[in-house]
């Protein structure tokens, strides 16, 4: 298996797959060492009975297709909780992995409709955009009744709030929750895009938009570097 890394983080164990598919020139993750490790090894270190939860991300675990089942067979069996973080790229994989995953973390970056939005951010030309967004629709469709989590990347000019809008009408019905992350926070995770290099949109802009989400998800997080934030509404009804 190709990974960045492994890790523990209180009663979680996070398995960090290396490559994705997407070409985002603002993602760290693309610049990380790759380091071989085989499931036996990954199953050595999930193996503390203390772990109770096992984190799927990257990077993108469904490129390494045979592994990634592999390994969520593997967990099946030890009786922990799975969490798999993907972009939506594969959604046959995905409804293969289904019955072996607890809760799925689905990326989003901008309406579905949007291919110029996706392009942008992406770095992917406009034909390999839409094949990209035909999946993600499939990949949505396939989570429906699932335990699923939207994760949206908040970049400045791209996430605003009538995308983040947007985002809700297409998502409702399929996410129970989302988490809304500000640009920057976490250097680890992202370098500077554009003009954009220090922390941003502000603490208010995130939760204007987190407001707008919730118009269509129960639950929004808004993380930032010096904030945390929960929202929560009722049940809405189609």
């Amino acid at each position: 298996m190709m990974l960045i890394d492994l890790r523990k983080e209180g009663r979680t164990a996070a398995v960090h797959f290396y490559g994705c598919g997407l070409r985002c020139a603002y993602c760290m993750h693309r610049m990380q060492e790759r380091k071989e490790h085989s499931v036996e090894q990954v199953m050595g270190f999930l193996v503390n009975p203390k772990m109770e939860e096992v984190y799927l991300g990257g990077g993108e675990p469904t490129l390494q297709k045979k592994e990634l089942m592999d390994l969520l067979t593997r967990i099946e069996r030890m009786g922990k909780r799975v969490t798999l973080k993907t972009n939506g790229g594969d959604p046959d994989l995905l409804a293969h992995a289904l019955p072996f995953v607890n809760r799925i973390v689905l990326e989003i970056k901008c309406p579905l409709d949007e291919v110029e939005c996706y392009a942008k951010l992406t770095g992917m030309d406009q034909g390999c955009t839409e094949r990209y967004l035909t999946a993600l629709r499939q990949t949505l469709e396939v989570l429906k009744g699932k335990e699923v989590r939207i994760w949206v990347r908040a970049i400045p000019n791209h996430t605003t709030v009538d995308r983040m809008g947007r985002i809700g009408e297409q998502v409702h019905g399929v996410a129970g929750e989302a988490t809304l992350v500000q640009f920057l926070s976490k250097p680890e995770n992202d370098a500077p895009f554009e003009d954009i290099g220090s922390p941003s949109p502000s603490e208010g802009e995130m939760v204007l938009m987190a407001r707008k989400l919730l118009e269509f998800v129960p639950r929004v997080k808004v993380l930032g570097k010096d904030f945390r934030l929960e929202f929560s509404s009722p049940k809405r009804t189609a």
